[in-house]
């Protein structure tokens, strides 16, 4: 546990202030380049899942590398526009779905591998995201 501390009226990082202003911004910037139940996210049954949002982190459930494709250029525009950067090492991507879904999507991404902006994406196995284990297995 660290010390309490009187905090200036400023916005520094790892204030109170300071999440919620870096939480606006992206929910600002999401909204306007992902509509709410928009085609390039998963629908679970009938329900359609938004962007999830934490802070300064952004997980989007594409339904298939197409849709995956699109967002990622969405991601790499709205964080331009925003002056925001992505951590190259923490953007990446599962591929989950039957075997053979997978299959295709590895050959597909050898070919023509995932981008977000200026750099590939890597492909993780396992990824702990808000404490829960979220796998390709």
């Amino acid at each position: 546990m660290s010390d309490s501390a009187v905090v200036s009226p400023v916005i520094g990082q790892g204030t109170i202030g300071g999440a919620l202003i870096s939480q606006a911004v992206l929910d600002d910037a999401v909204t306007s380049h992902f509509p709410p139940a928009g085609r390039l996210q998963l629908q679970y049954g009938a329900v359609p899942q938004a962007l999830l949002l934490w802070m300064d982190d952004i997980l989007n459930a594409a339904p298939g590398l197409d849709e995956a494709r699109e967002a990622s250029a969405k991601v790499d525009k709205l964080m331009k526009e925003r002056a925001l950067n992505l951590n190259e090492g923490k953007t990446t991507y599962i591929v989950v779905g039957s075997k053979q879904q997978k299959d295709a999507a590895t050959t597909e991404l050898e070919k023509n591998p995932l981008q977000c902006g200026d750099f590939i994406m890597k492909e993780k196995q396992v990824e702990k995201w808000l404490g829960q284990q979220i796998s390709a297995r």
